[in-house]
């Protein structure tokens, strides 16, 4: 304690990903990372919801839109340029409900 105020430190992430409530989609897997000619997503997801995922290159433009995903979704990577990609996971009403990062090198 610091002139009566408590000090304590901040994480990056409130909660573990394994905390995460089970009846919240989320992709649990993205691999090989970096990719070279594919890209495979595992999702984590309740059935009876409907996904989608998409991808944008650095520059923000969307490459991949992928309507209704399953629980796993396999990308094919050739005519993708090298470098980092954005994925987001969204649901049917367009909410981001995930994203994060993979880079592809070939």
């Amino acid at each position: 304690m610091l002139l009566g105020v408590a000090c304590m430190q901040a994480t990056a992430e409130p909660y573990p990903p394994e905390d995460i409530p089970e009846q919240q989609p989320r992709i649990s897997r993205c691999y090989p990372n970096p990719a070279s000619s594919q890209i495979q997503f595992d999702i984590r997801r309740p059935s009876g919801i409907s996904l989608r995922l998409c991808v944008y290159n650095f520059l923000g433009r969307k490459v991949a839109d992928l309507s209704k995903v399953g629980a796993s979704v396999r990308l094919d990577l050739g005519t993708f340029t090298r470098g980092i990609y954005i994925y987001q996971l969204l649901d049917m009403q367009g909410r981001v409900l995930e994203s994060g990062k993979f880079r592809v090198e070939h």
